[in-house]
């Protein structure tokens, strides 16, 4: 059993020694039996004007067999001078290619779309013997031309490609960069879905050229304020310009990103979508400036649909992650300082006092102690001329209105609210505590928007019930007052 087992393999292994050696002699320069013509020996292995010459030889006891060799050293040739043996893993395209060979071969020509051409050739007949003799070229766009034959047999009726592929040529030629670029990725993403053994190669090729496309994009900051103030809007735009040379590009699309309020007034980053005008120019004029301090605007080119489809790419095409990567780091970034104005403008306050049942109070110690906070801190101050029971007298709304009316010009902003009793004790008969609450809001006069809405509680003890009171609604005052200081801008 033993000698069974390793005696096939080694016969198999000497066999196979034989034939290789019987190919490489046949594939030598000069035929083992049949001399080699003069002018076959005549001719060099050389690089010339773009093309690549090569001679090739083969001998065999019929024809048919020189000539199966002769299509596995030019096959062997082919692949290696165009660098795409990855494209040919299906073995249906490997028979192709070299019935493609072999028909040269016969007929010694092709019809001019096929990187082989056969130069000259010879057969020779001796004892029963046949060799052929035969000089080729193949060009320098070998890789293209094979590339262009696979693409037709996979895809020359695939009018889904063909259309994104002519979009991007249309596109380009009216200098839409942009939307070139984007179709390029779109069939990179088409094709890679196919998979044929063409696929991840095609979808390469696209994807570095819409890669190179957006590298001839230039993204020029023109102007933008370095300072403005908050709780404002900026007259000035953000101002960025795409450009090739001296040629504003129109149509590129980008993500801007700027800080402004949320809904629950608190500070967030928001997201708009932009695209260059006629010009190339993108300007952005920032909503609102609901803060104070160092904040910038982000212009990062590119969609979010644009993003998505490289993200599907980047999995298996390198170039597509080189592609995101370059659009990151060709975001502009326009850095600027937000100026508080809110110790700069004229403020009003009017605070209304309630009772435990609602109904209104004659005091002002809520405003006062507003007032004293403020004040202290150099914020442009005072309690308002004006009946508290106005804020009442009809919904806010119509408050706000009749506010802008008659105080316009007079005050840039207003503080306004109701506070009220919550609790009143009285304990050991001869302390007092009384705990207030309520909601102030900071309105601008001219536009009627809230800035800003506060609510608080305060408790105080006194050994007098209208002291206690009092105190309570003024350290009320005085709490709203100490968080205006810190988040009012």
């Amino acid at each position: 059993m033993t000698v069974k087992k390793f005696t096939l393999p080694i016969i198999y292994i000497i066999s196979l020694l034989v034939i290789s050696a019987f190919l490489g002699g046949c594939a030598s320069r000069k035929s083992d039996r049949i001399p080699s013509p003069e002018w076959f020996e005549q001719l060099v292995e050389k690089e010339d004007q773009g093309r690549y010459y090569f001679k090739v030889s083969a001998e065999a006891d019929n024809r048919e067999t020189v000539v199966d060799m002769v299509v596995e050293q030019v096959y062997t040739k082919l692949i290696d001078k165009s660098g795409k043996k990855s494209l040919y893993s299906n073995q249906e395209d490997v028979e192709d290619l070299k019935q493609t060979i072999r028909s040269i071969i016969l007929n010694g020509s092709s019809d001019g779309s096929f990187p082989l051409v056969l130069e000259r050739s010879e057969w020779v007949e001796q004892d029963g013997f046949y060799a052929f003799f035969g000089y080729f070229s193949i060009p320098g766009i070998a890789d293209e031309m094979m590339e262009a034959a696979l693409r037709d047999k996979y895809f020359g009726d695939d009018r889904e490609l063909l259309d994104l592929l002519n979009q991007a040529e249309d596109f380009e030629n009216n200098g839409k960069l942009y939307q070139a670029a984007e179709s390029l990725l779109k069939a990179a993403r088409y094709i890679l879905g196919q998979e044929t053994p063409l696929s991840k190669e095609l979808a390469g090729k696209y994807v570095q050229q819409a890669l190179e496309i957006f590298r001839r994009i230039e993204f020029k900051v023109q102007s933008y304020p370095e300072s403005a103030d908050a709780n404002s809007k900026v007259s000035e735009p953000f101002s960025l310009r795409c450009m090739e040379g001296i040629i504003g590009l129109r149509d590129i699309e980008f993500l801007v990103e700027y800080q402004g309020k949320k809904r629950d007034g608190t500070i967030g980053t928001f997201e708009v979508r932009m695209v260059s005008d006629i010009d190339g120019y993108v300007n952005f004029y920032h909503p609102f400036l609901p803060f104070a301090g160092p904040s910038e605007v982000v212009m990062t080119p590119g969609s979010r649909t644009l993003k998505t489809i490289l993200r599907e790419l980047e999995a298996e095409i390198p170039s597509a992650g080189e592609l995101s990567r370059f659009l990151d780091e060709s975001a502009v970034s326009m850095a600027f300082t937000v100026n508080s104005i809110a110790r700069k403008v004229s403020t009003g306050i009017v605070v209304l006092h309630t009772d435990m049942t609602g109904a209104n109070l004659d005091s002002s110690e809520t405003a006062n102690g507003l007032r004293e906070v403020l004040s202290a801190d150099g914020f442009d101050v005072e309690v308002m001329d004006l009946s508290p029971r106005e804020i009442t007298a009809s919904n806010e709304q119509s408050f706000l209105r009749d506010l802008k009316a008659a105080y316009n010009g007079i005050y840039k902003r207003v503080i306004f609210g109701v506070v009220g009793i919550n609790d009143f004790e009285i304990r050991n008969e001869t302390v007092y505590m009384v705990e207030t609450s309520g909601v102030i809001k900071v309105v601008d006069v001219a536009t009627g928007e809230i800035l800003m809405e506060l609510d608080g509680v305060k408790s105080v003890e006194s050994r007098d019930n209208a002291l206690a009171v009092a105190a309570s609604f003024k350290e009320l005052g005085k709490a709203f007052g100490q968080e205006l200081t810190n988040t009012l801008y």
